[in-house]
């Protein structure tokens, strides 16, 4: 027998995965006896899944033939391994698309990429679900963050590439749910020194920490001698004194500042969230007193608080009280 390339095997594997389609929209009684007797179904293999890609790549290429586009944001996260969209793919022919495909009003897909490639592997009509009024670029992010196994690292710099300027007219704490304001703040600094890196970030090439020392290290690379040096007599004149005094290299004394001010940024930033948390304070009361009528009821031993603990917190409460925000 002539063994056939991997050339005809792909053709040969679109041809079958186009052939099951039709077989599904034309509601031919063969192909739903097909679907309900798994024994007369040809299995997906490595080469249907590859033909599947192919196909991707000549639509991609030649968008006339085919409508579908997906949208920008969208195609910021990778396509599932030919595994895992093989599994999917036998998921779906098992058990149905259980989620449809998600396309904005210019018939974008917003969410179901691989959802919609594995439809056509299984030879399963996909169905389809408008976005409606909901903001795409929320919608995007949440499904990506809430469905794939991402890096706090990875899951920052989506955010950045998204909302680059943060989320206008929503709460700042709905763009940093799974990772930390310090690391979405890393992320954009590394989307605005080299989107290259920034988009190996996201890939999971090059972990988060690794790509801020690299902008690091290029940011002092471009300066000069000289302008490091006015940097430092600005920003940290006892290091400037260590280099006069060639105690310290150039290079050491800029990369100490980098790391004085990199302290100090986080300082800033662990004062913003604790400012955030302060109205947990009542919270606590109130479960105090919640707790001290329980106790009523149970005839249990007093709640106390520690001697001095009362006398502390109105102390702090007279400092705390030049950082509030006075109405006019």
């Amino acid at each position: 027998m002539k063994a056939r390339t991997p050339s005809s095997n792909a053709a040969a594997a679109v041809s079958r995965a186009r052939t099951r389609k039709k077989d599904v929209a034309a509601g031919s009684g063969a192909a739903l006896q097909g679907q309900a007797d798994a024994q007369h179904q040809p299995e997906i293999h490595a080469s249907d899944v590859q033909a599947v890609a192919a196909e991707k790549d000549d639509q991609t290429a030649a968008p006339a033939e085919s409508p579908m586009r997906v949208h920008p944001a969208a195609d910021l996260f990778p396509m599932l391994p030919g595994d895992e969209l093989q599994a999917l793919a036998e998921d779906i022919r098992a058990n149905g698309l259980a989620v449809p495909v998600v396309i904005d009003a210019e018939n974008r897909i917003v969410d179901g990429r691989n959802r919609l490639a594995a439809c056509k592997l299984a030879g399963v009509e996909p169905r389809f679900e408008q976005l409606g009024a909901r903001d795409p670029l929320t919608y995007i992010f949440s499904m990506n963050i809430s469905r794939r196994h991402l890096t706090k690292g990875q899951a920052a710099m989506a955010a950045a590439f998204l909302f680059p300027e943060g989320i206008k007219g929503k709460k700042r704490s709905s763009e940093t749910e799974h990772f930390s304001r310090v690391r979405l703040s890393q992320a954009r600094s590394v989307l605005r020194h080299s989107r290259e890196l920034a988009a190996s970030v996201l890939s999971g090439v090059t972990p988060l920490d690794t790509a801020l020392k690299t902008v690091e290290e290029e940011r002092r690379q471009a300066e000069g001698d000289e302008a490091r040096m006015g940097r430092l007599r600005k920003s940290a004149p006892d290091l400037a004194d260590l280099v006069t005094e060639e105690r310290m290299t150039l290079g050491e004394a800029v990369a100490a500042l980098a790391e004085r001010e990199t302290r100090l940024r986080n300082t800033y930033q662990a004062g913003l969230n604790a400012a955030e948390r302060l109205t947990d304070f009542c919270g606590h009361v109130v479960t105090i007193l919640e707790g001290d009528d329980a106790r009523v009821k149970l005839a249990a031993s007093p709640i106390q608080i520690a001697p001095g603990t009362v006398e502390k917190v109105a102390d702090a409460l007279t400092i705390l009280k030049k950082f509030c925000v006075r109405k006019e």
